[in-house]
């Protein structure tokens, strides 16, 4: 058997909500008042246009979730850019002669990171 990969693909709740949208003429166009209850209630960031008294729901879900991938998108930069940091400074630590308990220290008062974290970091990074 071979097996076949499958891409990820968009949920079934946002595939829903999308045609919900796109059919029901009274959930396309959201009054302001609805919308800023919307952003209170589930911490949302839909915008409201200077003088509108609706919002387009399809143009505000699209942004955010442009937003929300952007978002995802530099929290993965900075994780790999935070490896990447502690890669350079333990090779760099070990060729000065640091021991691994001195790195692993400062790393943790540097960047705020619990015990558990910085030592799986560590444990990938110091050979």
């Amino acid at each position: 058997h071979s097996r076949r990969h499958s891409f990820p693909t968009r949920r079934s709740s946002d595939l829903k909500l999308d045609k919900v949208i796109r059919t029901e003429p009274r959930y396309r166009n959201v009054e302001r008042g609805a919308v800023e209850i919307m952003n209170a209630a589930t911490n949302s960031r839909i915008r409201i246009a200077e003088g509108k008294e609706s919002v387009d729901m399809c143009l505000a879900i699209q942004k955010m979730r442009e937003e929300s991938r952007l978002e995802g998108f530099m929290e993965g930069e900075l994780k790999g850019e935070l490896k990447g940091e502690l890669k350079g400074a333990i090779v760099f630590a070990k060729e000065l002669g640091l021991s691994r308990a001195e790195v692993k220290k400062a790393f943790m008062e540097k960047y705020g990171k619990s015990d558990g974290e910085t030592e799986e970091l560590m444990e990938i990074y110091w050979k």
